[in-house]
């Protein structure tokens, strides 16, 4: 593993030893896809989703290839975050995997396509997997450093570092999980510093340890690494899409195994 590791020790709950403590470890390479095995999980859950609901939305009628690419567009440039939060209930160790991405929760519309169910039935998390995501109207307690040259707070609530940790406030203030536990975030570029400053607050306020795993560098080997993952599993959705009107292909790379590598596929 080629990685940097630096602590950031915010202030201290009372009554927990450990609370606020922020470990940033800075990934160069990742032989063992201890980073990069989080980020396809986590772009494989939107990746799959996003390409039932195409497959089923333009099964009748051939789409453009500046179409395809503007909808594989949204899935290539985003932040992909997968947040492990782990906590005890009832003397039981428990783990839940929060998927997050950057940008709008659901895929953006191909001219032409006619979608058949609501998007989000095309979302469908494993056990003890959650589809980390924004609900509108809802309010947090999650701060953050203010946003700079007036941005519109939506943009920091579009980033996958909030959702994510959005979703376990959210799961905490259910009951559904417990307060006070390990939060391992893995992160697929360097975070700014709004959702850096967030990180630190929900260290402070919900985690009793908590470890940020990102992609060092924009450019890096290790970025690129990830884009191809992410270009070759695009292209199967590609493949996938009838050629003709009436003529459903029903080989759509949803139906991989989630645990399958991603393979090219060239029409």
């Amino acid at each position: 593993m080629n990685a940097r590791a630096f602590v950031v020790v915010c202030l201290f709950m009372p009554g927990v030893a450990n609370a606020g403590n922020v470990t940033f470890v800075e990934w160069d390479a990742d032989p063992h896809d201890t980073l990069v095995g989080p980020l396809r999980a986590s772009f494989a859950l939107h990746a799959r989703a996003a390409s039932r609901w195409l497959v089923d939305g333009t099964w009748e009628a051939p789409v453009t290839p500046r179409a395809i690419h503007l909808f594989a567009e949204q899935y290539m440039d985003a932040t992909f975050a997968s947040l492990h939060y782990t906590f005890v209930r009832n003397g039981q160790e428990q783990t839940r995997i929060y998927h997050a991405m950057s940008g709008d929760d659901a895929p953006w519309s191909v001219k032409g396509m006619t979608p058949l169910l609501d998007y989000r039935l095309y979302v469908r998390p494993r056990r003890g997997e959650i589809w980390a995501r924004r609900v509108d109207g809802e309010t947090t307690s999650i701060e953050s450093s203010p946003l700079v040259d007036d941005m519109p707070l939506d943009i920091y609530t579009a980033s996958a570092e909030y959702k994510a940790m959005r979703s376990v406030e959210r799961d905490i203030e259910a009951k559904l999980v417990e307060p006070q536990g390990q939060a391992v975030f893995f992160i697929s570029r360097p975070s700014c510093k709004v959702c850096e400053s967030a990180i630190h607050y929900f260290a402070r306020r919900y985690a009793s340890d908590t470890r940020v795993h990102r992609i060092a560098d924009a450019g890096s080997p290790l970025s690129e690494r990830f884009i191809r993952d992410r270009r070759a599993f695009l292209s199967t959705v590609w493949a996938s899409l009838p050629a003709a009107s009436g003529k459903a292909n029903f080989a759509c790379p949803a139906a991989i195994p989630p645990a399958a590598p991603f393979l090219e596929t060239k029409r």
